[in-house]
């Protein structure tokens, strides 16, 4: 029962909630426009998750090297074409394989 309590206090405290997507080379490979990028699944979801919660952030989570930041860096571009501010969006290089990116969300903490 006090395990139960603790989350509940966790999750009305506002904590930041987050959701993950992921752009996978095999997708990425296709050639390139706003409305193709809008119809990749994971971009149009990233997108509508983050316009669902003002003051949210995109992170894109890339593998390291040349070729991950210039992938991140061009869906970075994209995504600032399509509407979102770049002060919304912030790279973060490792931590996911070489054949994909990760758009995590982070939603803003409620008080």
């Amino acid at each position: 029962m006090r395990m139960i309590m603790i989350l509940m206090l966790f999750l009305a405290s506002g904590a930041v909630l987050a959701a993950d997507w992921v752009v996978s080379a095999e997708l990425w490979s296709r050639p390139r426009s706003g409305q193709e990028l809008m119809s990749m699944e994971p971009v149009q979801q990233a997108v509508a998750d983050w316009r669902a919660a003002p003051g949210s952030r995109m992170i894109i989570n890339y593998p390291g090297g040349e070729s991950g930041t210039l992938w991140a860096e061009e869906l970075r571009d994209w995504l600032v074409a399509l509407g979102i501010p770049s002060k919304d969006i912030d790279l973060q290089a490792g931590g996911t394989d070489v054949d994909k990116v990760i758009l995590h969300i982070e939603k803003q903490k409620e008080f």
